[in-house]
């Protein structure tokens, strides 16, 4: 896609390695609804690195190359970062903290920058002064278990350059932020929320602060990534990466040699013959860190929360375990915590909360006799497909129809929504000390779909796409549901608050662990899976070819 002032300087075909991941590749921001429900960390993560690096043992790895920090404890937890002074982005702009004023920014004016970031709702105060390398973040009481997770993979976009596409200086931006003026962020929060499209891919929008950086996007969707020659950090071991969506053809890019690392929901895909002479690929099975649950719309039909509620009590999540567990050949148990990883120790804490749920309940599930749920998903996976046809069994006695209304662009944000993407003004910690919100959103991951299409799904869906639906399935990451949840934290009854308030208000239904498979060409080195956001690229600038 050719743009005024870019050359690219890889041609179609010819990169070093080829990774097929589990997104379909919409949108390099996070930070967004549809970057967040559409798992666009497994792209941007290195592009725009976090503070702190998510890794495959639960570690966060601090990213010393871009930034210090320093935390300091107390009713009112503080924390100092320092920029390094050659953090830069791929086209010479220094990284300042107006760019992470921009995140903090766009995850408390939810309903302006249309963000999912709801850890942003932790922070009271932002000390930073106009290219400056140093800011400050000063929390809120009773927060801050969760401070390496503010600024993560994907969510710090270049400031610069969106003033610039809005035709400001960036002091005027940087002032607008700030005091939050909301008419003069129109047009950058728009930019913002849109201007990260790859259908669109903007090369001068889309600058790099990572080791990698997008030359550009091919006419069937894959980013071709090249090596940021400006990074100041470890240069990436390969020189150029094509990172293809979902929706490519597996098997047709095997034929043509173009497939090295593929993130896939079954152990035994359709494409893949291991017992063929020459095979050079190993599959690793893995049960994911998130955990498939469904979001559901805060209007419409589950406007309120015992309408909510009832929906839940028709589902059974050992059964639908059990059908994603048959679909992807993994076999992943029933979650049932809606606070904390499906593997957090802290959840031995919530059994005597979370285990009457776990019974069907067609007294209460009959509340929604009648009524018809529409439920979606990123219109390409048979697994979840099979997920969403075992709930329509399941619910039926009760007298509600479950639809599978799915296409492949389905979003969260095609949920029914109210005034602005899910927001609960329940307080993070019960009264609303300090005025910290709470929303009721996730942070939704697609993760390992099927490189194949669901049959019929799109014929399913021909006469309401555009429509909106009352369900979202997706992977997700539990703490992100509510900003009052905590992760490994020593307050148990603060982690029971939130556990009982969220399944009270029972905006997510969780089901059962997300299963994860990655098929690695034996060549590939470094490839270390991981199945958290990030996914098996966590680390992509490690990789390399040994052919």
């Amino acid at each position: 896609m050719d743009r005024p002032g870019w050359i690219t300087t890889v041609d179609d075909g010819t990169q070093d390695l080829n990774y097929q991941s589990s997104s379909p590749l919409t949108t390099t921001n996070a930070g967004s609804i549809t970057g967040s429900s559409t798992a666009a960390q497994q792209l941007s993560a290195r592009l725009y690195p976090g503070v702190h690096v998510p890794g495959p043992h639960g570690q966060f790895i601090q990213n010393s190359d871009l930034i210090s920090t320093r935390f300091l404890p107390g009713l009112k937890p503080q924390v100092i970062y320092t920029i390094a002074e050659n953090a830069q982005f791929s086209d010479g702009a220094p990284v300042t903290c107006s760019d992470f004023l921009l995140t903090y920014t766009a995850g408390v004016m939810t309903e302006l920058f249309d963000s999912q970031l709801p850890l942003m709702q932790h922070i009271e105060e932002f000390e930073c002064q106009p290219n400056s390398s140093r800011f400050v973040v000063k929390l809120a009481e009773g927060t801050g278990l969760r401070w390496r997770e503010l600024f993560s993979p994907g969510t710090v976009l270049p400031a610069h350059a969106i003033a610039s596409r809005a035709g400001m200086p960036l002091a005027a931006l940087h002032n607008a932020l700030q005091n939050r003026d909301a008419q003069a962020l129109l047009e950058p929060a728009k930019i913002w929320s849109e201007g990260f499209d790859l259908a669109n891919f903007d090369p001068l929008l889309q600058v790099s602060f990572g080791p990698f950086l997008i030359d550009h996007v091919t006419d069937d969707g894959a980013a071709i990534l090249t090596r940021n020659e400006t990074y100041y950090g470890d240069n990436a071991q390969l020189g150029s990466l094509a990172v293809w969506p979902a929706r490519a053809d597996t098997a047709a890019l095997l034929e043509r040699d173009s497939l090295d690392i593929v993130d896939v929901s079954e152990v035994e895909p359709d494409w893949l013959d291991r017992n063929a002479a020459g095979n050079k690929f190993d599959v690793f099975p893995e049960v994911g860190e998130l955990t498939d649950a469904l979001l559901l719309s805060d209007n419409g039909i589950f406007a309120e929360a015992p309408k909510r509620r009832a929906f839940a009590a028709c589902i059974d999540q050992e059964a639908v375990a059990a059908a994603s567990s048959a679909a992807s050949g993994v076999d992943v148990g029933a979650v049932l915590w809606q606070s904390v990883e499906h593997e957090d120790p802290a959840r031995q804490h919530l059994r005597d909360i979370s285990d009457p749920h776990r019974a069907v309940n067609m007294e209460v599930a009959r509340e929604l006799a009648g009524e018809t749920i529409r439920i979606g998903y990123r219109g390409q996976d048979q697994r979840l497909a099979k997920m969403v046809e075992k709930i329509a069994e399941l619910c039926r006695p009760a007298g509600i129809e479950v639809v599978d209304v799915s296409v492949p662009e389905t979003t969260a944000e095609d949920l029914h929504r109210s005034d602005g993407p899910f927001t609960d003004a329940t307080s993070a910690r019960g009264d609303n000390p300090e005025g910290v919100e709470v929303l009721g959103n996730s942070v939704i991951d697609e993760g390992a779909s099927s490189a194949e299409n669901a049959e019929d799904t799109a014929d399913a869906a021909e006469n309401i796409s555009g429509q909106k639906i009352d369900a979202y399935l997706g992977a997700i990451y539990p703490p992100n549901l509510d900003v009052g949840a905590t992760v490994h934290t020593d307050d148990v009854n603060a982690l029971r608050d939130a556990e009982k308030r969220m399944w009270e208000q029972m905006h997510t239904i969780p089901l059962a662990a997300q299963p994860r498979v990655f098929v690695i060409n034996r060549d590939v080195v470094n490839a270390v899976p991981y199945t958290g956001e990030s996914a098996i690229g966590w680390n992509m600038d490690r990789w390399w070819i040994s052919r």
